[in-house]
């Protein structure tokens, strides 16, 4: 497997309220390309992934405090805003 560059925003509405604040509405923004020169000229929105994709590449778990409901709704997500 080659390497990727990757990375997850969640974008916090109001920030005060942490991971409470955290809803199925919740904007999450994830990216993943590869390290090489084939990127070159390609604007990042064209990698855009959804978090569920980042974490089975990488074996990691990103909100994992967050309720399974609201993990499950808004990693299965490509952000397209």
């Amino acid at each position: 497997m080659s390497a990727k560059n990757w990375k997850v925003i969640v974008v916090l509405d109001r920030q005060a309220l942490g991971m409470q604040g955290i809803t199925s509405n919740t904007r999450a923004i994830a990216a993943m390309m590869p390290n090489d020169s084939s990127v070159k000229g390609s604007g990042w929105k064209s990698f855009r992934v959804s978090v569920d994709l980042v974490e089975r590449e990488t074996g990691l778990n990103f909100l994992s405090n967050v309720s399974p409901q609201v993990q499950q709704i808004i990693e299965g997500k490509v952000d397209s805003q």
